[in-house]
């Protein structure tokens, strides 16, 4: 049977008040047994030993007593209201510095009964003996009051994330243990740090854990002033959200923020904020992702980092970022697509001049499972999730960053789409039409065999990543890149195409 924190607070009562009220019972129970001897003994000359005897009984009623006395305190003025006032257990090293005080007084009690001539003359001799071990123990009382003190202010608790800034070093970690003397910090590596509770009363502590778990990180980002601003925000922001469907990347919520931080000849730099968990993640892991996010999304916009030097431009200057509209930078674009590796510039050109460039709102569906369209697409900006429904119910299985693209197999092989693809954030997307590949198939048949090995480098990566059983079907490459070179060869039939090769 459980019991409630009502029902639980008699008994606990109970338990702290059950071992002095029985010392208490015996030491009467020994009392008038003793009381009658006590007083036929007490006619004698010199009754010195009885009268010892006598003080000792009522010293050992006051131990009994303030032993009582810190049982009322601990469990009603503690546990339960000191408990309920701050809506948390009291740490166990307050309990022990209240019985620490208590036996001090129980101790100073018993002398002052059994020696009260010369409890004046101990107190003295006790004080100069306290000053020296006091000096001599300087170092270990600086540690024991520094955790008091921290318990008592709740500057962080049990289970709490902190990082510890002090001369000697910084250490973050999950608090374990607050014990007398030190405190106990797991980092995330795993380790164990012991820190003597004397450097948190000279150490700036901040606590991750509150008010709340998420806590705001940032870093800074310079970008060359011929960019502008409105559109470097607008990329810098799609990048940070992109993570924020991943475990470890941002919060949605408080929003990410991008701001313009400092203007200067070299470049403008702009302050990325944004919050995450550090209890659940690493600080470092999630930076990493939103900066390699931001990167992505900058290069495939054709923007660079400033180099932090003063450049003279001679001829028109540029705004350092590619120009969609124009050619050579859409061959840029394509160049680093995996797809269109090998391809000669004539080819890349006709292709450059050829695709759309499309743009998107979030929560647009681009590709509809099982259907029968044949455009591809290549992201240039945004964040699309590729998903597939089974039984009613939608599965995410991959993310669409800037630099990645979808849809060949539909156009090159005639399959129907294996997945719906959705947009998360506004995209800007190139669309490649299968006509625009029969042309250059036109110009150059012997392109079908490289797109087909690229293809089939692409769709054993995709198999290896999820380790499904049709990975180790497939075998080498070289079967795959045939058999799809075959299926693309009727899709593109030309009289030209040399249907014998190989």
């Amino acid at each position: 049977m459980t019991l409630t924190a009502a029902s639980a607070r008699p008994v606990s009562l109970l338990r702290a008040l059950v071992p002095p009220t029985i010392a208490l019972a015996l030491l009467l129970i020994a009392t008038l047994t003793v009381q009658p001897w006590l007083e036929s003994l007490w006619g004698f000359e010199h009754p010195r030993w009885v009268e010892r005897l006598h003080r000792g009984i009522l010293a050992a009623y006051a131990a009994v007593g303030v032993w009582f006395a810190f049982a009322l305190v601990w469990i009603v003025g503690l546990e339960w209201i000191l408990s309920r006032a701050t809506k948390k257990a009291v740490p166990r090293i307050i309990k022990d510095f209240c019985g620490v005080i208590f036996f001090f007084v129980a101790v100073a009690i018993c002398i002052a009964i059994l020696f009260d001539g010369v409890f004046g003359s101990l107190l003295t001799l006790s004080s100069i003996f306290g000053i020296v071990i006091g000096l001599a123990l300087r170092p270990i009382i600086l540690d024991v009051f520094s955790g008091l003190s921290s318990n008592l202010e709740s500057a962080y608790q049990i289970g709490d994330w902190i990082t510890l800034e002090s001369a000697k070093g910084n250490h973050t970690g999950w608090v374990m243990e607050v014990n007398w003397r030190t405190t106990l910090l797991r980092t995330r590596a795993g380790t164990i740090v012991v820190c003597p509770n004397s450097l948190f009363s000279t150490s700036v502590v901040l606590n991750h854990t509150r008010p709340h778990i998420e806590s705001r990180i940032d870093f800074r980002l310079r970008l060359p002033p011929e960019v502008p601003c409105e559109r470097a925000i607008e990329l810098i922001m799609r990048g940070v959200m992109a993570e924020t469907t991943h475990p470890e990347g941002p919060r949605v919520h408080p929003a990410p923020e991008v701001l313009v931080s400092d203007l200067s000849h070299t470049g403008v730099e702009y302050w990325v904020r944004f919050w995450m968990d550090n209890t659940a993640y690493s600080q470092n892991t999630v930076m990493s992702r939103v900066q390699q996010s931001v990167m992505r999304h900058l290069r495939m916009a054709g923007i660079r980092l400033s180099s932090g030097r003063q450049e003279i431009y001679l001829g028109r200057l540029q705004n350092g970022s590619a120009h969609l509209d124009d050619v050579a930078d859409r061959i840029a674009v394509l160049e680093g697509v995996a797809l269109f590796l090998g391809l000669g510039r004539d080819s890349l050109r006709t292709l450059a001049s050829n695709v759309q460039l499309r743009r998107f709102g979030a929560g647009e569906v681009l590709v509809k499972e099982h259907a029968h369209t044949t455009e591809m697409y290549v992201v240039l900006e945004g964040h699309l999730q590729a998903y597939t429904d089974k039984g009613g119910r939608r599965i995410q299985f991959g993310r669409l960053l800037p630099g990645d693209f979808f849809g060949e197999m539909a156009m090159l092989t005639g399959d129907p789409r294996s997945a719906s693809v959705a947009t998360t954030t506004p995209v800007v997307l190139f669309e490649i039409e299968r006509g625009t590949i029969m042309k250059l198939v036109e110009e150059e048949p012997a392109l079908l065999e490289t797109l087909s090995r690229n293809l089939a480098n692409r769709r054993r990566q995709q198999e290896q990543a999820i380790e499904s059983a049709e990975a180790d079907r497939l075998g080498s490459a070289e079967p795959l890149q045939l058999t799809l070179l075959r299926r693309m060869q009727l899709i593109f039939r030309s009289s030209r195409i040399p249907w014998n090769s190989r």
